[in-house]
């Protein structure tokens, strides 16, 4: 039997949040060093380390919380056909599957399937513009509020959420500031994940879409 040295991992990538499966040779890696793996977004990157490959350290950008999560698995860990599961430890989010390739299609497939049937039985599935990159902003904005990485610089944490058809409306109930986040594609989301932290700005308008990042439109 011929051992190939290659392993497979996927990560929810913290820029464009989705799922990348990338196949690892174990040969391929250095030795005592932050190995990277880019996303093909390119906006974001991952590192796996070793020092005697026997066991392996891989640090992780987090698509829930925004923060960096570090996971710890020794070789059979990578060739289980039973992989592994690392969450946001803020969340409980799932941001990293270590494994067998096949498994772990069969995983990102199965929490796909899931949502989407919650999103149905709820009767958000035919609301939203885009449902699915709709979760996924609700849950980005749940994590920075748990995070204490969402509030206004008027000083107040008090922030009220409201659902649109294609935007997420926060409110600041101090000053009255609002910040409205578009959910129409990917690239609302892309500029949603950049935002670390989210700020509302005392007595203003802002927006956050793919049109303009940052975009204040106007005083209030």
């Amino acid at each position: 039997m011929v051992f190939s040295g290659e392993f497979c991992v996927a990560v929810r990538c913290e820029s464009c949040s989705h799922w990348k499966i990338y196949s690892i040779s174990l040969f391929e890696l250095r030795k005592g060093e932050k190995n990277p793996i880019r996303c093909s977004c390119e906006d974001s990157e991952f590192y796996i380390e070793t020092k005697d490959y026997k066991t392996f350290t891989m640090t992780v950008p987090c698509a829930g919380c925004g923060e960096t999560h570090v996971f710890h698995y020794t070789i059979r860990d990578l060739f289980t056909k039973q992989g592994h599961v690392g969450k946001c430890s803020h969340t409980y989010g799932d941001i990293l599957l270590v494994g067998n390739r096949t498994w772990i299609k069969q995983y990102i497939g199965k929490v796909h399937k899931e949502v989407l049937e919650i999103m149905k039985q709820l009767g958000f599935y035919n609301y939203f513009c885009n449902p699915e990159i709709m979760i996924r902003a609700i849950n980005r904005i749940h994590a920075m509020a748990q995070g204490k990485k969402l509030y206004c610089d008027c000083g107040s944490t008090s922030i009220h959420m409201n659902l649109y058809y294609d935007r997420i409306e926060l409110k600041c109930m101090h000053c009255s500031s609002i910040n409205v986040i578009y959910t129409e594609n990917g690239e609302d989301l892309k500029n949603l994940m950049r935002a670390n932290p989210i700020v509302l700005h005392q007595n203003a308008f802002t927006c956050i879409d793919a049109a303009d990042y940052t975009r204040n439109t106007e005083n209030r």
